[in-house]
This record gives C-alpha cells, structure tokens and sequence, in this order.
C-alpha cells in the first residue's frame, strides 16, 4: 500500500491529542532482530503504545528500514566498507538478511503494519553525518 504525505501529515495531527508518555518499542522491540517485521508484528500483538525505527533511501531511491552507523555503513549486516545509498533495494532485500533470515524491509511494509492500530510511530529519516559523505546522498 502506498501512503500519500497527506495520509501521513493527518495521523501525525490526530496522534498529538494522546497521552504525553508512550512506551515505545526501540527498533520495533525485542522479540526478535532489530528492525525485522517480526519485532513490528509482535509490537503489535503485545499493544505497544509506540514503535521507533529508522529510514534510509536506497540507491534506487527507495526507503528502507533498517539501522546503519553513522553515514549509512552497512557494517551490522556484514558489509563494513558499504553504504546503504550505494545499493538498490534489491541487493539490500537479497543480500543483508536479518538474523532471522527476513529481508530489510521496505518502509512501506512497516506502514502497513501500523496502518489499523493506534499507535504513535516515531520514524527517523537518516542521512550520512560527515561532511564529506552527505553529497553521495542526495539524489
């Protein structure tokens, strides 16, 4: 499913009038790998308040789901000298597999996990951090 900026702009608005402290899920909880579609299905089972996760674009200019260090080094997924931006989305689905064998998944897979439920999704949109790397970045 495809979300407008609309669609998004309008939860972010309606999810202001809830309470001031949410528990949240760091990297969708801990019920299984960081960032895995499991640990937000399972957030949701469980009624978490709310979920945080990260966002990078791919190469191809997709968003994905996942943590990269600081300019986006795809070191946690085995791949130290890589950058995220430097892969299309379908090397980073077929190459870094998550410890539980799913693939990255893409930001719109995350949504729709959430699309039904009331909870408040804290999503971080990342970029690289040193000065001599943002300009591979922008697209």
């Amino acid at each position: 499913m495809m979300y407008h900026p609309t669609q998004i702009s309008e939860f972010v608005k309606n999810s202001l009038s809830w309470k001031k402290t949410v528990v949240m899920a760091h990297r969708g909880g801990s019920w299984g790998p960081d960032n895995s579609m499991q640990n937000f299905e399972t957030s949701v089972k469980h009624g978490i308040e709310g979920v945080e996760t990260d966002v990078w674009l791919s190469k191809d200019g997709h968003h994905m789901v996942l943590h990269a260090k600081a300019d986006g080094e795809l070191s946690d997924y085995g791949f130290p000298n890589d950058y995220v931006y430097e892969w299309t989305m379908v090397e980073l689905q077929e190459k870094c597999k998550l410890a539980n064998g799913e693939p990255i998944p893409r930001f719109e897979d995350f949504l729709d996990v959430y699309a039904q439920v009331e909870t408040l999704v804290n999503i971080e949109l990342k970029g690289p951090l040193s000065q001599d790397r943002k300009h591979l970045y922008d697209f």
